[in-house]
C-alpha cells in the first residue's frame, strides 16, 4: 500500500510540475508501479483513460489537462495446482548403497511455493515453485553420509478436477531418479 501511494504522489508531482510550469506542448510522463488508471477530465485537450496493467505505461499529458490517477486494486492469481500432494521416489547413486528410494509430501500454496519433505534411503526438504502451467522446479537438502547434500527436482503437475498429479526427476552430483506424486486440490 505504502508502495501505491509513493507512486500516486510521484505521478502527481510529475504531472503537477509539468501543469503549472507553463508547458505549452505535449509531454511525456512514464508510470511506474501496480495497475492504476489514469483519465482526464480536460474538454480543450483529454487524455486518453490508460489502464496501466503491466509495471510501466507513458501517458501524454498537455499544458491544459487535469489528470486524476486511481489505483485499481488486483486480484492474486490463484495457483490452479494449491494442494497437497505424496508419492515416492528411487534411483541410483554412485555411492553406497546404489540403489536409493522413499517416498515425500509436498504443499503448495496459492502463489505457488512448495514446500515439503523426503525420507528412505536420505531425509530432507523440499523447496520450490509450481508455475501455472504446472511446471515443478525445487530444490532438496538432505544430510548423506555426514555431508549436506543438494538435490533437484524437476516435474510437471496435472490437475483433472481436484485430483493432482505429478512426474519428474530428482538428481544430485552422485546420481538421479524419479518420481510420481498424487494428491488433491484446494481450488
Amino acid at each position: 500500500m505504502a508502495k501505491i501511494s509513493l507512486i500516486l504522489v510521484a505521478v502527481f508531482l510529475l504531472i503537477s510540475t509539468l501543469l503549472f510550469t507553463g508547458c505549452s506542448s505535449a509531454s511525456t510522463v512514464t508510470v511506474t508501479g501496480p495497475t492504476t488508471t489514469v483519465t482526464s477530465t480536460s474538454q480543450a485537450s483529454p487524455v486518453t483513460t490508460t489502464a496501466i496493467s503491466t509495471t510501466t505505461a507513458t501517458v501524454t499529458v498537455t499544458a491544459t489537462s487535469t489528470i486524476t490517477v486511481t489505483s485499481v486494486p488486483t486480484t492474486p492469481t490463484r495457483n490452479p495446482f494449491q494442494g497437497a500432494m505424496s508419492g515416492s521416489w528411487s534411483g541410483t547413486e554412485i555411492v553406497s548403497p546404489p540403489s536409493v528410494s522413499g517416498s515425500f509430501a509436498i504443499t503448495i500454496d496459492m502463489k505457488g511455493n512448495v514446500q515439503g519433505t523426503f525420507n528412505g534411503s536420505y531425509t530432507g526438504t523440499i523447496a520450490g515453485q509450481v508455475d501455472v502451467n504446472g511446471n515443478l522446479t525445487a530444490t532438496g537438502t538432505a544430510t548423506i553420509s555426514g555431508y549436506s547434500e543438494v538435490l533437484t527436482w524437476k516435474g510437471n503437475l496435472s490437475v483433472i478436477g481436484n485430483s493432482l498429479n505429478g512426474l519428474g526427476t530428482w538428481s544430485d552430483p552422485y546420481g538421479s531418479g524419479t518420481f510420481s506424486a498424487t494428491g488433491i486440490s484446494s481450488q
